[in-house]
């Protein structure tokens, strides 16, 4: 508990905020109170920069000078009371060159010509007085000359000023004519990264049982109910024994469940087989990428006519039917009979005059070359965001692929333009990777296969 002398270099009291409201409780959390010392040199360059400076120069400047004006009728010395510790400020005389030490000094440098001034006054005043600046030279000239020095770093984060009553009517009155003139849009790339892993299962970790994974995904395979069970099929239909009417019976017969119970059995089967044959399911699956990029619009208005343009090196593009060949584990499910007078309902009641229907706020493929594709969006509400899917086969998986990614919009003055570069990286797996990469990796799968196998997933 003690009271502490500073003397502030002039940058302290240009670019830490309002001379009146620095917070000197967090540099000497332990004085009683602080006495601030301005020396004449840096009441000098106050001085100058009332003239010169502008903007938020200009305003500390005319700040000192309005707390030097106050002190000028205490006889140079002005206190502030109403702050976690008390404060005194004391406007230096400027002392006479041959008072200052020549020797130890460089009187013809700012920054020594400050430090030696506050030099001078320690002598005088028999205390200790501790430099405050933000800049390396006078920190490191007070310490050469056995002084105390410290930087205010713990002041970067917090510069920010309160706002009195006035300012904030002024700002308010900037919106609201910034609004009146019209809100714009302002569209880029959401969480882009320039890099990206592919990874491709390579093995699998010890800790990982895939045989037992497996047993799961069959009984899990067994338990879900996207597959039709015969007893909801007898529910719905009923069953017939006549064998004379079964062609045009609205039933189902003994011999269709049968028929369909047998099918189910063999179909269960599905995921009995080794783990090496999962690890080569999975590397084939793998063998093409999936890349997502997300579009936002974190302006003021709607954006229109977003366009999305990639462009690759080391890859082409591929549909993901394209790959369904080399991917099929067999898990379509076996149809359910359904009785012949049924069959000619269902023919009857399906809706054949039915188009596709594309959202005006999503982005649609508007296709390209093997190297190329462009995406685009009719429009974007402000707030929102939307993404596009590409599928993309690497040239040779030993190289890294580059994908040069530009977004255009009507009211984006300059398109954005991005380089990603993505890296097919073999690693060992294991349980929740593998989860992870069938859910990313099942839109290389046929349809219903794809439905199947999320499905199992989820039940298991």
């Amino acid at each position: 508990m003690s009271e502490i002398f500073v003397g502030v270099d002039t940058n302290i009291l240009c670019n830490f905020g309002h001379i009146e409201r620095l917070d000197w409780k967090t540099l000497f959390p332990h004085a009683t109170s602080v006495t601030i010392l301005v020396s004449a040199k840096v009441q000098a360059e106050m001085d100058v920069h009332k003239d010169t400076a502008s903007g938020y120069l200009l305003k500390r400047a005319r700040e000192f000078q309005r707390l030097l004006k106050k002190a000028e009728e205490q006889d140079y010395c002005y206190s502030i009371e109403d702050c976690e510790v008390p404060v005194n400020f004391v406007f230096l005389n400027r002392p006479r060159a041959h008072e200052l030490d020549q020797q130890q000094f460089d009187l013809e440098h700012a920054d020594e010509r400050i430090v030696a001034e506050y030099h001078f006054e320690q002598k005088r005043l028999s205390v200790e007085i501790c430099i405050v600046a933000n800049d390396a030279r006078p920190i490191r000239v007070a310490r050469d000359a056995h002084m105390r020095a410290l930087r205010p770093e713990k002041w970067e984060a917090d510069r920010s000023e309160p706002e009195d009553e006035k300012l904030r009517t002024a700002r308010a009155r900037i919106r609201e004519l910034e609004r009146a003139q019209g809100a714009r849009p302002k569209t880029q790339l959401a969480n882009f990264s320039t890099e990206r892993r592919h990874v491709i299962p390579s093995g699998f970790s010890p800790t990982f049982d895939v045989a037992k994974y497996l047993t799961q995904m069959g009984s899990a395979l067994r338990n879900t109910e996207t597959i039709r069970s015969p007893q909801s099929l007898i529910d719905k239909y009923g069953i017939d024994d006549g064998f004379f009417g079964a062609l045009n019976t609205r039933h189902l017969t003994d011999n269709d469940i049968r028929d369909y119970v047998h099918e189910l059995e063999e179909y269960y089967t599905r995921f009995n087989f080794e783990p090496h044959e999962l690890l080569r399911r999975l590397q084939v699956l793998g063998a093409a990428y999936v890349l997502t990029i997300e579009i936002e619009n974190v302006g003021e208005a709607p954006e229109e006519i977003i366009s999305l343009e990639l462009s690759l090196q080391n890859a082409i593009f591929v549909e993901p039917s394209d790959m369904e060949g080399f991917n099929d584990w067999c898990l379509a499910p076996p149809t359910p009979p359904v009785p012949a007078m049924w069959l000619a309902d269902d023919v009857l009641l399906s809706d054949q005059s039915g188009s596709p229907w594309e959202a005006e706020h999503e982005f649609a493929s508007l296709g390209g070359s093997v190297t190329t594709e462009t995406h685009r969006c009719r429009s974007m509400l402000h707030g929102h965001k939307a993404k596009t899917e590409s599928y993309i086969h690497p040239s040779d998986p030993a190289k890294p692929i580059t994908v040069l990614v530009t977004l255009r919009a009507k009211n984006l003055i300059d398109p954005i333009t991005r380089k990603l570069e993505i890296i097919c990286s073999p690693e060992v797996v294991d349980e929740a990777f593998v989860d992870d990469f069938l859910v990313r990796q099942s839109v290389f799968l046929e349809d219903d296969q794809r439905e199947i196998l999320l499905a199992v997933l989820e039940e298991r």
